[in-house]
């Protein structure tokens, strides 16, 4: 349930900002001023890599999200502006155990994610899984 919960949290960021014209806007130019040029991954269940690009797109927006979210005007809501959601900014800025819990997940899930990908377009005997995990 703990990996559950970090998911659905890296879900929730994802959402938020895939969702909203202004925020999602900022972010993507506060990515581009850190020279980071790839958007946030919605999770696809289609692929079983998704997941993984899902919590690693996030992983690499951690410093952006950070930027965003201490702004007054993320955290309380000036004139027409709505302000990012209170439990976005929560988890951005104070969820440690959120960010060591996503790189957890990610060091302990990409490597089978990658072996799974070269091999899985082979005819692979078992030997060559073995070897591929290895």
């Amino acid at each position: 349930p703990v990996m559950k919960k970090i998911i659905t949290q890296t879900t929730r960021i994802v959402t938020c900002f895939n969702s909203s014209h202004y925020w999602g806007g900022q972010l993507h130019d506060e990515a581009n001023k850190q020279n980071i040029k790839q958007g946030l991954k919605q999770n696809c269940e289609s692929r079983f890599y998704a997941l993984i690009l899902h919590c690693m797109s996030v992983q690499s927006y951690r410093n952006p999200l950070i930027q965003i979210c201490i702004r007054p005007d993320a955290q309380h809501r000036t004139s027409s502006l709505t302000s990012v959601p209170a439990d976005i900014v929560k988890i951005v800025l104070h969820d440690w155990t959120y960010w060591r819990g996503l790189e957890q997940f990610i060091r302990t899930t990409k490597f089978l994610v990658d072996a799974i990908g070269n091999i899985e377009s082979c005819k692979a005997s078992l030997a060559d899984c073995m070897l591929e995990l290895i």
